[in-house]
């Protein structure tokens, strides 16, 4: 019964636009729960850009053209692949100091066709590094350092640094804008002397089947600010999911939320296999791991799945606020440090329809306000089952805002859920490696036969990769975006 809960709740994404470069692959990698990420062959650029280049020169590995070529070379290399050479352009230095928002002293990056869609990648992975040198908008308006305004647009392997309100924004209906295999750090959010109104490292507004996939975001955040910035936000956005991503948060500047879905018109959203650790955010600026806020369609669901989520002590690792949709969380590893001001899933309660909630591990050694979970009324509860909650203090779960079942069994009795489900005083976490390896679990965790058919749970169950992984991103000079399909 596991195995078909899960296949089934994997994603009901309809999109399978191959935005192949020049549509030949060389080969398709088997990802985990069913993801096909289709890599092109590998082969030259069409154009370059480098940083002692020239619009004027022919646009050749020995002959590129600058930066500003993505600008004033739009038709030209509009479905085409454009390669960044190793170096650093200074965005200030190159365009002048922005003066509103997306000018001409910003980057308006052209898209192509799903046939044949624009790529922008660094021909070596990170060794192309655009450097916003902190720009602030004399206005006060929103700006970025790119702003990307059609579709069908790839950005791949790039490192952006020293970004101020946004790193890239994408918005105006500009659909299957895929950012893979991305660095971004060291960011400021902020507008003119004001604070950062909705400010995020990687913005997207009014997009349909986007993604942002295996990248890293660090140190970014807001000194005035305090609540609506984040590492990455989509506004009003439709079948996008990020995957793969590692977002670690921090103190100074304070961050804010690791993804933020924003508005009513969101729906049919994803997160998967991502390592979110808000562990450095000490302060009350602090946010979630991941706020669903305001997301509106009932025809479908919100998926979580497959990742790592670790609190700061000032807010939860998942919250929806708002929320019309149904929802399937299964398979994450949802982690109190040392617990979760709120709840480990909160405010679910508002408006979901239905709720599935399985194959998760609660760890936390204190409980906030709102006990592990915060959920609908009992009549909209699903699969709510084969979870593992921390028994050090017990299960606690607030129902419809209001009644709390301070005890597993008081929760299985009040719930008719959750027969199979256990607490433990330690999942037993290996606790070595490299930000969401310490998560796996030792060969005696009590959730490595848990699961349905005595099978795994928590995030890394059949999962080989959670958070980004830049090891084999360099031998893939001409990647596309991932095709994804629904898991049968």
């Amino acid at each position: 019964m596991g195995n078909k809960m899960i296949s089934e709740a994997v994603m009901r994404l309809t999109r399978r636009q191959v935005l192949a470069a020049g549509g030949v692959f060389a080969a398709a990698m088997a990802l985990p729960g069913g993801l096909r990420r289709a890599v092109a062959a590998t082969a030259g650029f069409d154009y370059y850009i480098g940083p002692n280049g020239s619009d004027s020169n022919a646009g050749t590995q020995a002959s590129p053209w600058a930066i500003t070529a993505l600008n004033s070379k739009r038709t030209t290399y509009a479905g085409k692949r454009v390669g960044m050479l190793d170096g650093t352009y200074n965005l200030v230095d190159i365009l002048g100091q922005p003066s509103g928002p997306f000018d001409t002293n910003q980057l308006l990056v052209q898209g192509g066709t799903a046939a044949s869609p624009t790529i922008l990648q660094s021909v070596n992975l990170h060794g192309a590094i655009i450097d916003g040198d902190r720009p602030r908008c004399t206005t006060g308006a929103e700006c970025g350092l790119i702003g990307p305004h059609s579709s069908y647009l790839v950005f791949d392997g790039l490192k952006l640094i020293r970004a101020n309100y946004r790193a890239i924004t994408n918005t105006l209906v500009a659909d299957y804008f895929t950012v893979q295999n991305c660095w971004f750090n060291d960011q400021v959010f902020e507008v003119g002397t004001g604070g950062g109104k909705n400010s995020a490292t990687l913005f997207m507004q009014r997009t349909v089947g986007s993604m942002v996939s295996n990248c890293r975001f660090e140190q970014a955040g807001s000194p005035i600010d305090t609540n609506r910035h984040a590492f990455v936000q989509f506004y009003e956005a439709t079948d996008c999911v990020v995957e793969y991503c590692t977002i670690i948060g921090n103190a100074t500047p304070p961050s804010g939320n690791g993804v933020h879905f924003k508005d009513v018109n969101n729906k049919h959203l994803t997160v998967r296999n991502c390592f979110i650790d808000q562990t450095n955010s000490t302060n009350s600026f602090s946010k979630e791991c991941i706020l669903w806020h305001g997301n509106g369609g009932t025809d479908g669901k919100e998926t979580c799945h497959h990742n790592v989520l670790i609190a700061g002590n000032y807010a939860a690792p998942l919250c929806s606020e708002g929320n019309s949709s149904s929802w399937d969380i299964y398979n994450n590893t949802i982690i109190g440090n040392p617990k979760y001001s709120q709840a480990g899933l909160d405010h679910l309660e508002l408006g979901s329809p239905t709720i599935n909630v399985y194959n998760n591990i609660f760890s936390r050694q204190q409980l906030g306000s709102r006990g592990d979970m915060s959920l609908p009324a009992i009549g909209r509860i699903g699969n709510v089952d084969y979870n593992l909650y921390d028994s050090s203090p017990a299960l606690q779960v607030q129902v419809a805002g209001s009644t709390t079942a301070g005890s597993l069994s008081a929760w299985q009795t009040l719930s008719g859920k959750e027969s199979h489900s256990q607490q433990t005083a330690d999942p037993l976490f290996v606790g070595t490696g490299v930000d969401a390896a310490k998560w796996q679990l030792q060969s005696t965790s009590p959730a490595k036969k848990l699961g349905a058919g005595s099978t795994e749970i928590g995030a890394w169950a059949g999962q080989t990769q959670i958070g980004c992984d830049f090891s084999g991103a360099a031998a893939a000079k001409r990647p596309s975006s991932p095709t994804l399909d629904k898991v049968t």
